[in-house]
């Protein structure tokens, strides 16, 4: 069944403590680039509407909305898609975050390069996209090969460890230091 494409889209302007943030939200957002989004909005203002459900629940632009509410904003665009269950939620939320393109790299540094675009404020994902189905699918990642991990060789490993949440990366030797310049 396809939808009706030639609607109008009927942007709306809500009040922030209106909103709620989607309990259900699988995506999340690491400091730094958080930072970055609010930086970006400073810059550009809002030129994107959240997408919001019959009830303020939104759907699409959770980390705008976040960033929207650090900086005190108080008021927000918004388009509202009435959605008949969370299977259409969650679709939605898929699609208004689903990576069709892909970037030229070459193409892209020479725009940056001939414009001086600051390039520390804006950041791309260059990896290869998957589909949900791939995800799903998926074998799930054993980290330890169900092996004894022993706490004290990890300890004074100098290997680099990479946080899969945020992408903060650490050795285990610098946050033993860090610990003990704490105490």
């Amino acid at each position: 069944m396809t939808k009706d494409l030639s609607t109008e889209l009927k942007i709306e302007y809500r009040k922030v403590a209106d909103l709620k943030e989607w309990d259900k939200n699988p995506r999340s957002i690491n400091a730094d680039a958080f930072e970055r989004l609010q930086q970006q909005i400073q810059k550009h203002g809002m030129y994107k509407p959240l997408i919001v459900d019959q009830n303020g629940v939104i759907i699409g632009g959770n980390m705008r909305f976040k960033a929207l509410k650090s900086l005190k904003v108080e008021k927000v665009s918004v388009i509202v898609h009435h959605c008949k269950d969370d299977t259409e939620r969650i679709e939605i939320a898929l699609s208004d975050n689903d990576r069709a393109g892909y970037y030229n790299e070459t193409e892209l540094a020479e725009l940056v390069q001939l414009n001086e675009i600051d390039s520390e404020l804006y950041s791309i994902d260059l990896t290869e996209s998957k589909t949900i189905e791939e995800i799903v699918n998926a074998e799930p990642a054993d980290v330890t090969d169900n092996k004894e991990v022993d706490a004290e060789s990890l300890l004074n490993s100098d290997k680099t460890h990479t946080c899969p949440h945020c992408g903060f990366e650490f050795t285990a030797q610098e946050e033993k230091e860090a610990k003990q310049e704490e105490d």
